[in-house]
């Protein structure tokens, strides 16, 4: 082994491995430090998709995500949001947060339970952490019989291929993850060759892409 890549780690096992490690270390998408991390901009994109949202009339917004929400990008994820929220007076609280298991019948039975609250009008729109687990979601919501988006609006956040292959489309967060791999090998190909290169913090800025996947609750709200 000559290099380490390390994906979405905390601060204090990244600060770990890249004192004991004999080898070059870069971790990706893992928060800053006093070591090479290479990632993106997750609180700008998050918040840009709140505030997409709101300004298509959803202000009962419920996040999903992972169960590691104390660090990585879940962490900068949930902040952007609480911060769009935040700049109109509104608040994302606990009971908005569904953290979701490994387990995919877990998950499917969360999606499930949370559809009779989309009935009761206690949620507009959800946000997803992951395109994946966006998909996932909309597969079930559909299953149990809610109309999507005209009952509940979905967002996701990577734009992988799935984003393009549900229905509706999805709208969704574009990462560049090619951008962030090649950044990660080039600085790993500097430590490799020796260079000196001080520690750096790569954030890639990311693009929100609006598919179908979002109803305007605007004119119906007037």
């Amino acid at each position: 082994v000559e290099v380490v890549l390390v994906l979405g780690q905390n601060p204090k096992t990244c600060d770990y491995l890249s004192k004991c490690m004999p080898k070059p270390v870069v971790f990706i998408d893992s928060e800053e430090g006093a070591y090479d991390n290479v990632s993106g901009q997750s609180v700008d994109g998050a918040r840009s998709m709140a505030e997409y949202l709101l300004s298509q009339g959803h202000e009962k917004i419920a996040f999903f995500c992972d169960e590691r929400m104390d660090y990585g990008s879940t962490k900068e994820k949930l902040q952007g949001v609480r911060e769009a929220l935040e700049a109109v007076g509104k608040r994302l609280e606990e009971k908005d947060i569904f953290a979701l298991p490994e387990e995919r019948l877990l998950r499917s039975e969360i999606f499930r339970s949370f559809v009779p609250r989309v009935k009761k009008q206690e949620y507009t729109a959800t946000f997803f952490c992951s395109d994946y687990y966006a998909c996932e979601a909309m597969d079930v919501f559909s299953a149990q019989g809610l109309k999507l988006p005209e009952e509940l609006s979905v967002t996701g956040f990577d734009d992988n291929p799935l984003a393009k292959l549900v229905t509706p489309r999805l709208t969704t967060i574009r990462q560049y993850p090619s951008l962030r791999a090649k950044e990660a090998v080039k600085l790993l190909m500097k430590r490799i060759r020796g260079e000196a290169v001080a520690v750096h913090s790569y954030s890639f800025p990311l693009e929100l892409i609006v598919r179908e996947s979002v109803k305007n609750r605007n004119f119906e709200q007037k």
